[in-house]
């Protein structure tokens, strides 16, 4: 009998491995992306609140302090000088990841490595099972000549008795 074992149909070890770490290194780092640019945002909102005051110390009748406006200037200066350090981060990142250079969370070459890779041990998955079915029905089929032939051997023992 031919006993034809099929490999179950699973994602080779290393595809999976090289899957789990990239979605949990891409993750990280999206959320790491997303929490630089809620703290940009924020950033912007404490410059427009500074431009705020400014406007509205402007709209009064009694204008503010000379101190108190330099002290403004610093502030709305200081924030601007962040959120263009922030917003400048991001674009350069971008810019990597649009240009396809080498970045962060590049990781493009182990990804098609571990795909060629996992075809590749697919392919010989595939051509051992080739093999052994070729040896399983090479078994039976000696099998059935020797059952032919001790069958004919048993026919003529057979009729030599009688």
């Amino acid at each position: 009998m031919a006993s034809t074992s099929a490999l179950p149909e699973t994602a080779p070890p290393v595809e999976q491995m090289m899957e789990e770490i990239s979605a949990d290194t891409e993750t990280i780092q999206l959320e790491q992306r997303l929490e630089c640019l809620k703290d940009v945002d924020w950033k912007v909102a404490e410059l427009m609140a500074i431009v705020a005051e400014v406007l509205n110390s402007l709209e009064k009748d009694k204008p503010i302090s000379k101190s108190k406006m330099e002290d403004l200037y610093k502030r709305y200066e200081t924030k601007l000088d962040e959120v263009q350090k922030g917003v400048g981060e991001q674009l350069t990142y971008m810019e990597q990841v649009c240009v396809g250079a080498e970045h962060q969370g590049s990781n493009f070459h182990a990804k098609q490595v571990a795909e060629l890779s996992g075809k590749r041990l697919q392919s010989l998955n595939n051509q051992l099972e080739n093999i052994k079915n070729l040896i399983n029905s090479e078994n039976e089929e000696e099998e059935g000549n020797k059952l032919g032939i001790e069958a004919e051997q048993d026919d003529e023992n057979m009729e030599e008795e009688l």
